[in-house]
Parts: C-alpha cells; sequence; structure tokens
C-alpha cells in the first residue's frame, strides 16, 4: 500500500507544478462557459450572428436559414484506466486492471422557439479486467438520450415545457435520481415529463416512465423494457436569498427486488426535502423518508445527511474544510413484518468516492475532508470516511442496490472500516481534464470476521482523461 501511495502522491504533485506553471484558463473568453454535467441543459442561443474561426466553436451554434433553428453539435470522449487491488473487499482476489472507453455525440435541433430535438448516440466498451463487463461498464453502442420538447409558454422567463423520450435526469443532491456520471456507462430514463420554470422563484418538475435497461451489445436497449421498474417523480425547487430548497415525491414499483431478507415485489414511495447553500460557509442538508410494500412487509425506511464547510477564500490555496454525516437505515429484523431497508434506487455509482464498493443502505458514515485550489484550474482533495452498519440484521450493498455481503444474522459487528483518498483534477483548458484518485480501504471488524469468503481490505487507483466539446 505505501510504494503505490507514493507513487499515487508523485503524481499528483507532478500534475500540481505543470498546472500551476501553466495557469490555463477554464473559461475561454469568447462567451462559452463550462460545459453541463446534463448536456441538453446548455444553451447557445446567445452566439447567434457570432463569426469564430474555429471549427469547435462553430459547431456549437450551426444556423440554418435566416430564421430562429439551429443545430448544436457536441460530446465526449473518456478515458478511464482503473486498477483495483482485491475488488468488493476481496470476493475477487487479485490485481485488477481495466481500460473503460466511453464516447457520447449529440446534436440538439431548436426548431423555431417553441420546439426541440436532443439525439445523444453513445459506446461505453471495457477492455481487460479479471471479469466480464457488466451493464455499467460496457454497452457497445446505444441511443442514450432522444427526446422532443415543446415549450408552450411566450415568455422567455416563464417556461412550460413537455419533453418526451429518453432523457438524462437529477433530482435534488443526485441522492435518489442521479445521471450516474462517474461508472462508465451513464442513467437515462424514458419518461414524459412535464416542467415549470420561473414561477415567482418557484420551478416544478413532474414525470413517468422507466429507467433504460442497459445491455452489452448494439442497440439493444428496449424502449419501456418491462424488466426495469416502474418509477415517477412529483418536485419543486426554490431560491431563496441565502439558499435554496427543493421538495420531492418519488414513487417507484419493481416486480422482482433483492434485498438481504429475501426476493419480493417492491412498492415504494419516497418523500424528501433538501436545504443547501454555496457561500464561504456552505451546507446541504437533506432527509427521506420511505414507505410502502416489500413482499409483505411494511416498508418504513429513511436516510438523513448532513453537508457542511467553510471555504477560506483569501487565503493561500483557498482550503475548504468540510464534514458529512449520512444515517441510511437498514433492516432491524429479517423475520419481522416491517422492512427499514433503504432504497436509494438510482444514486450516482461513486456515492462514497474512491473505492467504489459501497452503496447507500444500512449505513453509518462520517466523512470529513480538505480541498485546495492550487490553481485556477487545479484542486487537490483529501478525505476521510469512517463507515458503519446502520442495523446489525443487515448486510451490505453496492451502488446498484445489489448485496455484496449478505448477512444472515450471525456477525454482530457493526464496524466496517474506513477510506481514505486523495483525488486532484486538473482542468487543462475548456475541453481537456484529467482527474486522478486514489483510495485505500481499511477492512474493520465487520469485514473481517465476514466468511465466503473471508473479506480484506481494497486499494483503487484510477486515471481519467475527459475531452469535451
Amino acid at each position: 500500500m505505501n510504494h503505490n501511495y507514493l507513487k499515487t502522491a508523485n503524481l499528483f504533485v507532478s500534475l500540481f507544478f505543470v498546472s500551476y506553471g501553466t495557469k490555463a484558463q477554464v473559461v475561454l473568453n469568447n462567451g462559452l462557459s463550462r460545459f453541463k454535467i446534463i448536456r441538453y441543459e446548455e444553451n447557445y442561443d446567445h452566439l447567434k450572428g457570432t463569426d469564430s474561426t474555429k471549427f469547435i466553436e462553430k459547431i456549437k451554434h450551426v444556423q440554418i436559414g435566416k430564421t430562429d433553428t439551429y443545430v448544436s453539435f457536441g460530446g465526449e470522449v473518456r478515458l478511464d484506466y482503473e486498477r483495483t487491488h482485491d475488488p468488493v473487499f476481496g470476493l475477487i482476489k487479485g490485481n485488477d486492471n481495466s481500460g473503460l472507453f466511453r464516447t457520447y455525440l449529440h446534436a440538439d435541433n431548436h426548431i423555431g422557439k417553441k420546439f426541440r430535438v436532443f439525439a445523444q448516440l453513445a459506446s461505453g466498451i471495457k477492455k481487460w479486467g479479471l471479469n466480464a463487463p457488466l451493464p455499467l461498464e460496457e454497452d457497445k453502442l446505444f441511443v442514450h438520450q432522444a427526446f422532443a420538447e415543446y415549450d408552450f409558454s411566450n415568455n422567455p422567463n416563464k417556461r412550460v415545457i413537455l419533453r418526451i423520450g429518453r432523457q438524462e435526469l437529477q433530482v435534488g443532491s443526485g441522492r435518489i435520481l442521479s445521471t450516474r456520471i462517474g461508472p462508465n456507462i451513464r442513467q437515462s430514463f424514458d419518461v414524459g415529463r412535464l416542467v415549470f420554470m420561473g414561477f415567482s422563484k418557484w420551478n416544478f418538475n413532474a414525470f413517468y416512465g422507466r429507467p433504460v435497461y442497459n445491455q452489452l451489445g448494439v442497440f439493444d436497449n428496449k424502449i419501456l423494457d418491462r424488466r426495469s421498474p416502474e418509477f415517477w417523480n412529483i418536485a419543486t425547487t426554490r431560491s431563496y436569498k441565502n439558499f435554496n430548497t427543493d421538495i420531492y415525491y418519488f414513487g417507484y414499483h419493481k416486480q422482482r427486488a433483492v434485498f438481504n431478507r429475501g426476493v419480493g415485489d417492491e412498492m415504494r414511495h419516497s418523500i424528501g426535502g433538501r436545504i443547501y447553500a454555496r457561500k464561504k460557509f456552505d451546507f446541504d442538508i437533506e432527509a427521506l423518508y420511505q414507505f410502502g410494500k416489500f413482499s409483505d412487509a411494511d416498508i418504513n425506511a429513511y436516510t438523513a445527511s448532513a453537508n457542511i464547510g467553510y471555504s477560506f477564500k483569501s487565503t493561500l490555496f483557498k482550503p475548504r474544510f468540510g464534514l458529512k454525516i449520512d444515517y441510511i437505515s437498514g433492516d432491524k429484523n429479517s423475520n419481522s413484518k416491517s422492512f427499514q431497508t433503504f432504497n436509494a434506487m438510482f444514486p450516482d455509482g461513486g456515492y462514497f468516492g474512491g473505492v467504489r464498493a459501497l452503496g447507500p443502505s444500512n449505513l453509518f458514515d462520517i466523512h470529513p475532508s480538505v480541498d485546495f485550489q492550487f490553481a485556477e484550474n487545479f484542486k487537490l482533495s483529501t478525505a476521510s470516511i469512517l463507515v458503519w452498519r446502520a442495523r446489525l440484521a443487515d448486510g451490505l450493498y453496492n451502488p446498484g442496490g445489489i448485496v455484496i455481503v449478505k448477512e444472515p444474522g450471525t456477525n454482530r459487528e457493526r464496524y466496517v472500516g474506513w477510506q481514505l483518498s486523495q483525488s486532484a483534477r486538473w482542468e487543462i483548458n475548456r475541453y481537456f481534464s484529467v482527474i486522478g484518485i486514489y483510495a485505500h480501504f481499511f477492512a474493520g471488524d465487520y469485514l473481517n470476521q465476514s466468511s465466503n469468503p473471508t473479506r480484506t481490505s481494497t486499494d483503487f487507483f484510477s486515471i481519467l482523461t475527459t475531452f469535451q466539446f
């Protein structure tokens, strides 16, 4: 571990001096801003009539005739080398070296002021590795997004939008619903969606549909695949002077859900709220309650999270010190008629950062961190996560909600372990970025006393290079 950590530290130091010397600007002086995580949220109307000599800027607004019709092209190419020692806490033994390659290309066609068609093709490939690729790692060629949108409003500041088709979604902090930006294959949904924006600082959102059931081949992802759960939502957001709020409801129905206690039909309802601010003192506080039915048991699950931090913006390297605490309920008794395991449904794949083995179910964690902004385009982060099981009768789950350590009720240890991680992000310019991550998870008493097989500590290292346009 020490040898790998020193090599990684040397890499991060090298990146720092290179980036600090170049002082590349993240935002170019051409009216173009950073790319958004959800690419269809970008708007290039303001480029109408501008004349750029650069091809990569011209394609952001390709005028069609003398009308308000134009097409904007964009995309992403990402290369990710990952090395994991004893993946899934030793469930797989040895060093897993893999290369993950993904390409996303989109066309955003604005037909006048009202109508819009967005289409995005994607490919994700996994090379090498100890095991065959998973749907989160590989889907050779597929339609990631394809939707039509109509704006019923005549006021650009108050919009009423109907959007039908395949699309990415994110609500709140991404605790329940995210784009799954970390893994090689992002998450999209086949939904009908209605959006109200700009009504006295209130925004409203509602949708119904199913997540895309990703497969490994070429154009083999079905529309509204019945193997995927039904999923629906109503949410509202509001901006205040010093903070913002989210309030939301999710409905979820899966015919064959799998948890530590067994397999059954799951009908789950989630009600949650969030309050957050992004200032010198920042905070993000969120809580959710879930109810419904799993097989013949009543669901009674919940989670609460507090993420606070303080940034010294006038101090050298602008350090931010943060502390995040999560409680995510687990099952008290697998034989009772009450079921407490929290289902995060569609969280980001790297929910706890670094080692991507744990997902948000049956956990209590404390997560201190410190970030340094060494240059405008270079950030170094150090974090530690201490993890315990919330309930002793429940096991451990991965980010996809799959049981990775099944608990028969004989292991009475609560302490899962702790993770130490180091990451660096270098935004070379608007189009290129490099991220390096090293994490080591020290197995605690619960993992050390688990059997079939005996679980161990694990290491994770990744170098991720992205080109966006």
